[in-house]
């Protein structure tokens, strides 16, 4: 059992504007197509459509956001957690950087950058560009999101 991986780099130009292309599709569990399922899953973020966004999950997905210990449970939270971020930072951007996993179990490396709203609890940040580098861990069935953790 041998882990795969593979540099990915996307540049904010590359973001695809056709929705319907974005959709989440049923994708097999390989390299490739997990891969090119987690491109689709950034462009959707940086296309800031929720529906699109919402498609690449299984309708009984967890989104675990570890530094606030929220848990969000099914699309209906989801589509809450993902609004209010569009909301609080309307220029929120990601860029995928690293992906690797096998099976069912993968790991991005992404960057989050935008300007701080005034959601934010720190009103010092107000107003500021950020750029923030994570991790998402993901669980998957059938080719979706069933279990995130960043």
């Amino acid at each position: 059992m041998s882990t795969q991986s593979r540099r990915v780099s996307v540049k904010p130009s590359d973001a695809v504007n056709d929705d319907e292309n974005l959709k989440s599709k049923e994708y097999t569990q390989n390299t490739y197509d997990v891969e090119k399922m987690l491109e689709l899953y950034v462009s959707a973020w940086k296309s800031h459509n929720v529906e699109t966004i919402l498609s690449f999950y299984t309708p009984d997905c967890i989104l675990r956001e570890l530094r606030s210990k929220t848990v969000y449970r099914g699309h209906q939270q989801i589509t809450r957690f993902v609004k209010a971020k569009f909301l609080d930072c309307p220029d929120l951007k990601m860029q995928l950087t690293l992906v690797f996993g096998y099976g069912d179990r993968w790991c991005a490396e992404v960057c989050w950058f935008g300007t701080y709203g005034k959601l934010d609890h720190n009103f010092e940040r107000s107003g500021k560009f950020f750029f923030d580098l994570g991790i998402i861990i993901f669980g998957l069935k059938n080719g979706k999101i069933q279990t995130e953790s960043r």
